[in-house]
């Protein structure tokens, strides 16, 4: 199970009003590892492309933390993704020396914790969308914890779906769109390089939108994701393709 840190927090403040350093370390977090096997610690963003280095230093700082948080819930994979809407895209950058230099920082602190990081492009990022970017900057980064975490809705929405459309919620080609990049996959990511690898489709319904700056694929993934195969609520991506 992939634990979500929002969802920690929401968790932990229903017990105590303390800092929220403290909070998170309580000592009743720790009751969740009893009962399910926590996997992955998700979702630490608006990070990799960062330009200035004072808050390149203070995200590592709260990274930090996030590494306790594992260490202590025995949770094997500390997840990451690219930088996303709303961050002000003056803050970032697409080029791939910085966003190399920052993960590198990042992942030399991982190492001192026994982690793998789970490098992860969404579909809506706002540099970084795709999973052939992730692999140039884990190429450049040459460090073998660095890994990659695939999606089957980041990759079949973003090379073959086409949000808000109820009549065809796969684009015309997109199929074979899709067909070109998983070859490429094939050939080039083993399955030793995925930390991990994560199960879901979409629905088409009818939802506001609410914020109309918002990156389509973005409200699509908040409001319609399902597990694949579940037939009753009309999943519509290739998700078994790319599986």
């Amino acid at each position: 199970m992939e634990i979500v840190i929002e969802c920690l927090e929401a968790h932990a403040s229903s017990f105590s009003q303390s800092s929220r350093a403290s909070r998170l370390r309580e000592p009743r977090l720790m009751l969740i590892k009893g009962r399910k096997t926590l996997v992955a610690l998700s979702l630490f963003g608006a990070y990799d492309g960062l330009i200035n280095v004072a808050e390149v230093d203070s995200r590592l700082e709260e990274a930090e933390l996030w590494f306790e948080l594992c260490q202590l819930m025995r949770i094997p994979i500390f997840q990451i993704t690219s930088c996303l809407y709303p961050i002000d895209p003056i803050r970032i950058t697409p080029e791939v020396t910085t966003i190399t230099a920052n993960i590198k920082r990042l992942d030399l602190l991982t190492q001192k914790y026994y982690l793998q990081v789970g490098y992860e492009a969404s579909a809506w990022g706002t540099h970084l969308n795709t999973w052939q970017q992730i692999h140039e900057i884990i190429t450049l980064v040459d460090l073998p914890n660095v890994r990659y975490c695939l999606d089957t809705f980041h990759v079949s929405a973003k090379e073959a779906g086409d949000p808000f459309s109820a009549v065809a919620p796969v684009r015309p080609g997109g199929l074979t769109n899709l067909r070109r990049p998983l070859d490429e996959m094939k050939r080039t990511i083993t399955p030793n390089q995925i930390a991990y690898f994560q199960l879901s489709d979409e629905s088409q319904v009818d939802y506001p939108r609410h914020d109309l700056n918002q990156p389509p694929y973005m409200t699509e993934s908040r409001n319609c994701r399902i597990f694949p195969c579940e037939a009753n609520r009309g999943g519509v991506l290739p998700v078994l393709e790319v599986t």
